[in-house]
């Protein structure tokens, strides 16, 4: 900003020397000599508030910098927050977030953990996710977001994510290696859970790429390989919902699963990626 420190308008050269100077010139130059002050005094206050400072935290409110380059930067952390009911997990409180699921596996089915705070559309946002699991049991993580935002998925997490599935008929009772709720033996009503998905096709079928075995309908009779797709051989339909914003399980408190949590436009659409399960 232009300044308003006016300096030129001081006289250097009154009073003269050796004459009899008129007191105007004297308050003329007192006048110009106080405005500029306070101008000062107000330039000086705005930089205070305004600038950025090393000795304390600094809100930047979204404006640009540009052209710089980062070395030793460090990102914010929200860190080993127990997890005992739906939580928000609010873009402000880090880019590095952990939690420890806590909650009473007797009293909850699972928690929702919503994506919360996210700027507004036209910025990129990135959150890293690390979950572990109280006393290494299997609980279970629905994934929402506010503004009712679409979840998409990357191969890795497909690969590991949990589907439900609403089965329509009853299934022979038998095991399944790889499916971690074994969908055998259960009747027509129930809701199953199969981990490892690899895909499923645009009316929603699952097809089970990655989970060897196979199992009987007791309806028809049918023998169906995990390799065919289920539910056209199968009258098991996916529940959507579920689907556009799928849960998983985290079972063990020695083993971080970590995620990247990402979005472009607000939170509607919102990106998740399984960055890896890290054992110590």
């Amino acid at each position: 900003m232009a300044s308003n420190i006016n300096f030129q308008d001081v006289n250097e050269a009154y009073p003269v020397a050796g004459v009899d100077n008129d007191s105007q010139g004297f308050r003329d130059n007192f006048g110009t000599i106080k405005n500029s002050l306070s101008a000062a005094k107000t330039e000086v206050e705005e930089l205070q508030s305004t600038t950025v400072k090393n000795n304390a935290d600094n809100i930047m409110n979204f404006n640009k910098i540009q052209q710089v380059e980062l070395v030793q930067a460090q990102f914010g952390t929200n860190l080993g927050t127990s997890i005992l009911a739906n939580t928000s997990i609010e873009y402000n409180r880090g880019h590095y977030q952990s939690f420890i699921l806590g909650y009473s596996v007797d009293n909850l089915q699972n928690v929702v953990l919503q994506f919360t705070n996210w700027p507004d559309s036209g910025q990129y946002a990135k959150i890293w996710v690390q979950l572990v699991s109280q006393d290494n049991l299997p609980r279970r993580v629905l994934w929402d977001t506010e503004q009712s935002g679409i979840f998409k998925f990357s191969d890795n997490y497909k690969n590991y994510l949990t589907a439900y599935l609403d089965i329509d008929e009853d299934l022979s009772t038998g095991t399944v290696p790889g499916v971690g709720t074994s969908i055998l033996g259960q009747s027509s009503g129930a809701t199953a859970t199969i981990i490892g998905i690899d895909t499923a096709d645009d009316n929603n079928r699952l097809i089970l790429n990655n989970v060897k075995g196979s199992f009987v309908d007791t309806v028809g009779g049918e023998t169906i390989t995990a390799q065919e797709n289920l539910l056209s051989k199968q009258n098991i339909t996916m529940n959507s919902n579920n689907y556009t914003a799928p849960s998983c399980i985290i079972d063990s408190v020695n083993e971080e699963t970590v995620f990247e949590v990402s979005t472009f436009n607000g939170g509607n659409d919102v990106y998740i990626d399984l960055k890896g399960k890290f054992s110590f």
